[in-house]
């Protein structure tokens, strides 16, 4: 770990300006605010009213049956789900067990993480001296910096991520895009093979 130091200073008329723009840059906001939320007001009966009227007409059927009755008609469809291959990461030689229909790639990486604290003391006569002090530690992070941004990049750049994370979805089933509740399955379910021994579906 390693830190570092920074000492500004601001005088009484900066600070000033800085306050008269904050004042201006605030009333424009509240009245951006007031019209996003009317915006909102009526754009949330407009989806409650369309939602109301769908369940109203919404029917229940057998995912077996296919009914040309039922064409352009909103519907509500129960059944099992079926792939024809599982899905696989290629780039680690992965291949989830069968029927899965989301497989998740989460990385990490060791990298120099920047964190820093501010501490503002006024002085007399109105000016303000700022401290910002810099920390540097290595920890595990699914995003990374490079480091180039940071006040201190000499020590501390990280090296591009050699892999991604990365989350593939069953190609037929575009709607588990919205999905949010998933249930992890043990490690020991799926199955490993070498890059070249692995296939691919093709969406």
């Amino acid at each position: 770990m390693s830190q570092f130091t920074e000492t500004t200073q601001v005088g009484f008329f900066a600070r000033l300006k800085n306050a008269i723009k904050g004042i201006g840059l605030g009333i424009s906001l509240v009245g951006i605010a007031v019209y996003f939320l009317f915006w909102n007001e009526g754009n949330a009966v407009r989806t409650a009213r369309a939602l109301s009227e769908g369940a109203a007409q919404v029917v229940s059927v057998d995912s077996a049956v296919l009914d040309p009755q039922n064409e352009a008609r909103l519907l509500h469809i129960n059944g099992p789900l079926a792939l024809a291959m599982p899905l696989a990461d290629v780039a680690l030689g992965v291949i989830a067990p069968a029927q899965t229909v989301r497989l998740e790639r989460k990385v990490e990486q060791f990298a120099w993480i920047e964190e820093k604290q501010t501490k503002t003391d006024t002085k007399l006569g109105g000016s303000q001296e700022k401290t910002t002090q810099y920390t540097y530690h290595l920890d595990w992070t699914d995003a990374p910096a490079s480091g180039a941004e940071f006040r201190i990049p000499d020590g501390h750049m990280n090296p591009p991520m050699p892999i991604a994370s990365k989350v593939s979805l069953a190609c037929r089933f575009p709607y588990l895009q919205r999905t949010r509740q998933w249930r992890q399955l043990p490690q020991e379910r799926f199955e490993y093979a070498s890059p070249s021994q692995m296939f691919l579906t093709s969406c």
